[in-house]
């Protein structure tokens, strides 16, 4: 009798503490990378370099990668992806986009084109104009940027999270 009254106590404590938590919990993963933007540029636009990098790569060795050819890297290069892993799936991403050592754009079978999120300066090379990101996501371009559903008669709610140097102001409006 005396085990079991020890047992429930701690359950009775455990579901106290439960409630004393946070309903929300966020997790977020940064890097500053110390390179120059021709190195970063060659490890997005090269595909098969994503293996070196993506944590979606190391959770089914068993994975099934194709890759475009001739080229995995540049303007429409592709690779597709077969896991029985419901936590990796199966999908496409493309390359829509490629600028040396400015800018890829890739989609999937979720995020297929190349608009609703735009940059200005991302480098601070043009002393004349802002270092900026903005989107615009009207009517049907915030599907272009973020995995969501963005129909007209389709209403969804997402919540963003931005952390951002001190020196940069987030805004939102909506």
């Amino acid at each position: 009798m005396k085990i079991l009254k020890w047992i429930l106590g701690i359950i009775a404590l455990l579901l106290a503490l439960g409630f004393l938590m946070p309903g929300t919990t966020h997790v977020e993963r940064a890097i500053d990378i110390n390179a120059p933007a021709s190195s970063i540029f060659n490890q997005v636009n090269e595909l098969k370099n994503w293996a070196n990098w993506s944590p979606w790569a190391k959770l089914d060795p068993n994975t099934i990668w194709k890759y475009s050819e001739p080229s995995s890297a540049g303007l429409g290069a592709y690779y597709t992806w077969a896991s029985e892993q419901s936590n990796v799936g199966k999908g496409k991403i493309t390359i829509l986009e490629s600028k040396p050592n400015e800018l890829v754009v890739q989609g999937s079978t979720a995020i297929s084109d190349a608009k609703g999120l735009y940059f200005i300066n991302p480098l601070g090379e043009d002393k004349t104009k802002p270092t900026q990101i903005w989107t615009q996501g009207e009517t049907e371009a915030n599907s272009a940027w973020v995995p969501t559903i963005d129909k007209p008669n389709q209403k969804t709610t997402n919540e963003f999270y931005m952390t951002v140097p001190s020196k940069y102001v987030t805004l939102s409006n909506g």
